[in-house]
């Protein structure tokens, strides 16, 4: 009960917040022109070509079609072991993030920043590479990691998935890709897609299935 409440705190906080930010960015707010042109500023002073280059290839790695390909691939893993509701979760999971993340985009239509050192189409807010990662991390840390017995085995990946998200990101806005606000938006926009598919999962196919132990899997 403690977890359950503690997801719907997070889900619902998270999306109060993207409200506000989207409400920013269709007004184009002042105080949000402010934050993204200071970290944006900020990022300018440690421009190099070696770091355009190193980051360029770290944000393909991030890509929604990449996710998506990994996403994939862990799936298959589950149906290898008979796992078969948690291979088709995670893709639901994966394919859902990038469908709101498009959707999103097309609503709010907003231009993506000038200056970009490598050149991307398409709309801006939000991110669809910090979406469908965060949702792939997601994924790992509350899906996959808790296969693994050994509690360090747990930590580290955690941390290294939670680092790699933090990664992706700062290569999106360090790239003029995106607005720091369009990063922000999407990891808020993944919690409450999590938090939809978790309750779903609880209150609508765990009932069904009669298989309680898959419920700890997913929070």
């Amino acid at each position: 009960m403690h977890k359950q409440t503690t997801w719907l705190v997070v889900g619902s906080t998270a999306l109060v917040i993207f409200l506000i930010l989207m409400g920013g960015v269709l007004t184009d707010a002042a105080w949000l022109q402010l934050f993204d042109t200071h970290f944006q500023t900020l990022l300018a002073h440690f421009d190099s070509a070696n770091r355009t280059f190193t980051l360029k290839e770290v944000s393909l790695l991030g890509s929604p079609a990449v996710n998506l390909a990994i996403a994939a691939a862990l799936a298959g893993c589950c149906w290898m072991i008979h796992d078969r509701f948690n291979a088709i979760w995670i893709i639901c999971a994966e394919v859902g993030a990038n469908g709101i993340a498009f959707v999103a985009k097309e609503l709010v239509r907003r231009p993506r920043p000038t200056g970009q050192l490598v050149p991307d189409t398409g709309f801006s807010f939000p991110s669809g590479h910090t979406i469908s990662t965060a949702t792939l991390v997601l994924i790992v840390i509350f899906v996959l990691v808790p296969y693994f017995k050994d509690q360090e085995a747990q930590l580290a990946i955690s941390l290294l998935s939670v680092i790699w998200l933090a990664v992706i990101a700062f290569a999106r806005v360090y790239l003029r890709d995106h607005y720091p606000s369009d990063v922000i938006g999407a990891i808020l926009l993944a919690l409450v897609w999590w938090e939809i598919m978790r309750v779903s999962y609880l209150y609508l196919v765990a009932p069904r299935l009669h298989q309680p132990q898959l419920e700890e899997e997913v929070h």
